[in-house]
């Protein structure tokens, strides 16, 4: 009996191999009798069958990309899956590290020998000769790589060209060394766990050398207390919603909730209005998305009682101002924002070019009839204090159609994600699809709170919304793998699907 269903079974892979790469891997698993057979044929069915160690193990998914698949169904023989590279995987959280952390900053050795440079051309190599790239197919990742394209452009026609080519290689390097190669190497959802722990004691690292050196950050885009609250509050929802996760222990739930005051404890540190503004534009969308509004409001309002009691006086007073219009620095950013638009009038197309407005503000002062050269001063080199004004002042209108597609479809892809899970019935969604909604979740109030710090800040072409592109894409392909499988178990088809997701609150 064994013998003649042996035969059956490698007769059937050499001729049909496509249909056994395709079949389920926990079908075959579930499958007593087929299970030995496979075993003990191992070794002649790995020529036209690629089968990885955690499918053996069912532990976790590796990714096949659906739009990917039709094409494997239509060749005549099976196409293995990639490799996963692990010293991808390793580079990738290492560059975030020096992103991040920026440790060359403080030990003049290791800034002198750049190795974010390094990295940055190791990663796009290994991205090049070992990385998945289906993913550039998707609307949202297009639209990404357009934005960066006009930016290319810009360098031709920007008046100050210097300053708008170091601005537009430093997007390059996020978008190859950082955004392509995350997508690419974070394959599965044993990496976007470490992903996500590694990219929450980041910034927690960040946030402890704010409090400490009095509300600035590591260097770079973290320097300035402003960008240093920006960061946090984007990482804030990742440590709370992490903390509900059905998939972690309780001492690691408890850890990221400590992870959550101290990231709170730093944007206060920085005493930043901006901050303050997207703090709380993100706690409110911490409860909004929230299962169980009720319980999470009460646990952020605890977490907000122990942040209030290292609040100092001069922290509160600073606050109260962010409703006063006559106060210095708000008139300097409306001044700035209505210079800003004058040049939108003037360049409403393309935009005067990447990270120009500092370098041409001056001609839009000196021409002002109330000027008076004896008595005025030009703020040349001053920034738009707004991603907004900085958008369509420098990129134009095309500029702003594009990164205003970013957001929409960015939007689009995470809410569709807990859309998808909430037509399951509880007992298809699994821990790690929990995590994948939660996740999902925290990403979308990460990008509010982006949204909300931004309007007051030049933070356009800083890394963090082209991070959370890269976020959207890895859960986006975590979640087509489960439809694939719940599809191949017909379970997508069957009556009395949709529940809500029970595992998440």
């Amino acid at each position: 009996m064994l013998s003649t269903d042996r035969e059956i079974l490698l007769t059937t892979a050499r001729s049909s191999a496509i249909r056994v790469a395709t079949m389920n891997c926990r079908t075959v698993m579930r499958s007593q009798q087929v299970l030995p057979l496979f075993r003990s044929n191992l070794p002649i069915l790995t020529s036209t069958i690629h089968v990885s160690g955690e499918c053996m193990n069912n532990t976790e998914d590796t990714f096949v990309l659906s739009d990917e698949e039709p094409t494997w169904r239509r060749a005549q023989g099976v196409r293995r899956l990639p490799k996963r590279s692990t010293a991808g995987f390793i580079l990738a959280m290492t560059f975030l590290f020096l992103e991040y952390v920026r440790p060359q900053d403080y030990v003049a050795a290791l800034g002198s020998i750049r190795p974010g440079l390094i990295l940055s051309v190791l990663l796009f190599s290994l991205w090049l000769t070992k990385g998945e790239k289906g993913y550039l197919k998707s609307p949202l990742v297009r639209v990404h790589l357009a934005f960066v394209a006009l930016m290319v452009i810009s360098v031709f026609y920007a008046a100050n060209n210097h300053v708008a080519f170091v601005t537009t290689k430093g997007m390059l390097i996020t978008l190859l060394a950082g955004v392509l190669p995350l997508m690419a190497f974070v394959d599965s959802h044993e990496r976007l766990q470490k992903f996500i722990r590694l990219w929450v004691l980041f910034h927690v690292v960040a946030a402890v050398l704010g409090i400490l050196n009095g509300g600035k950050g590591p260097g770079s885009f973290l320097g300035d207390e402003n960008d240093l609250a920006l960061a946090l509050n984007i990482a804030i929802p990742y440590a709370f919603f992490m903390s509900k996760s059905p998939g972690n222990s309780r001492k690691e739930r408890l850890l990221y909730l400590g992870a959550t005051v101290v990231l709170v404890l730093g944007v206060i540190a920085t005493m930043s209005r901006g901050g303050f503004v997207g703090l709380l534009i993100v706690t409110c969308g911490l409860i909004v998305f929230s299962e169980n509004r009720l319980r999470n409001g009460l646990l952020l309002g605890f977490v907000g009682l122990i942040a209030s009691l290292f609040a100092s006086e001069q922290y509160v007073e600073e606050m109260k101002t962010i409703n006063d219009p006559t106060e210095s620095t708000a008139q300097k950013r409306i001044y700035y924002w209505g210079r800003a638009w004058e040049m939108f009038v003037d360049n409403p197309v393309l935009g005067v070019g990447a990270n120009n407005f500092p370098y041409q503000i001056h001609e839009y002062e000196i021409r002002d009839p109330e000027y008076n050269i004896r008595h005025n001063k030009v703020n040349w080199g001053r920034a738009a204090h707004s991603a907004y004004f900085s958008l369509i002042a420098e990129l134009g209108l095309t500029g702003a159609i594009l990164f205003g597609l970013v957001i929409v479809k960015l939007s689009r892809m995470l809410r569709s994600i807990s859309r998808f899970y909430s037509t399951l019935r509880p007992d298809k969604i699994e821990t790690r699809h929990s995590e994948v909604i939660l996740l999902s979740r925290a990403a979308l109030v990460g990008l509010l709170g982006y949204l909300a710090t931004g309007a007051f800040l030049s933070v356009l072409y800083y890394p963090h919304v082209w991070y959370l592109i890269a976020v959207a894409v890895i859960l986006d392909r975590l979640v087509a793998r489960h439809r694939e499988q719940l599809r191949d178990e017909g379970a997508l088809d069957s009556p009395g699907n949709r529940a809500g997701s029970a595992m998440v609150k």
